[in-house]
């Protein structure tokens, strides 16, 4: 609730892709949305792991509302899961 980008972008992966929006996107939707939330909290209702990435389905309540997670993989990089986007590799 600190409204600092930087420690919200921090948990995000430097190859975030999210339905074609890159972390450069979405850092700049937190830098116009940021100091307009007040509370958040995130629900998982579904959890997949695999190896150093899970998928996830879930919602966020926010002061503005409740919105459902689209940002479903994350990814284990030097020991940190960070926000994925919504990428999803198939193995063959």
């Amino acid at each position: 609730m600190s409204h600092d980008v930087a420690k919200v972008m921090a948990h995000y992966s430097d190859r975030y892709l999210n339905s074609g929006a890159k972390k450069g996107e979405v850092e700049r939707f937190w830098r116009w949305a940021i100091g307009s939330v007040t509370s958040v909290n995130g629900t998982v209702t579904d959890f997949v792991a695999e190896g150093d990435r899970a998928y996830l389905a879930g919602f966020v309540k926010t002061n503005s509302g409740t919105v459902q997670i689209t940002e479903t993989s994350i990814i284990k990089e030097n020991g940190e899961w960070k926000w994925y986007g919504n990428q999803r590799e198939v193995v063959p």
